[in-house]
């Protein structure tokens, strides 16, 4: 299991914050590698961005929420989509 550095800007009291961090770290605990994640957070409109990099080659990912998909079944679900060629 590999090294995840988290940064995130979901603000204190947002209600999905924790759940949406555990998310983003759990999913990629399960690959190879070390990861460093952002989530980037925009108001109004209410859209996430979720960028990630592995150590090592680089590799770096994007997945972009939009309000709907803002909680930690969908964040886990759609980034697993987008990274599941690195299984």
């Amino acid at each position: 299991m590999g090294v995840v550095r988290l940064q995130s800007r979901i603000p204190p009291d947002h209600p999905s914050k924790k759940g949406v961090e555990e998310a983003v770290c759990d999913v990629l605990r399960g690959l190879r590698g070390d990861w460093s994640a952002e989530i980037v957070v925009r108001v109004d409109p209410s859209w996430w961005l979720v960028a990630v990099t592995r150590s090592g080659d680089a590799f770096q990912g994007t997945v972009f929420l939009q309000a709907a998909d803002q909680h930690p079944q969908a964040v886990a679900a759609l980034l697993r989509k987008s990274l599941e060629h690195l299984c």
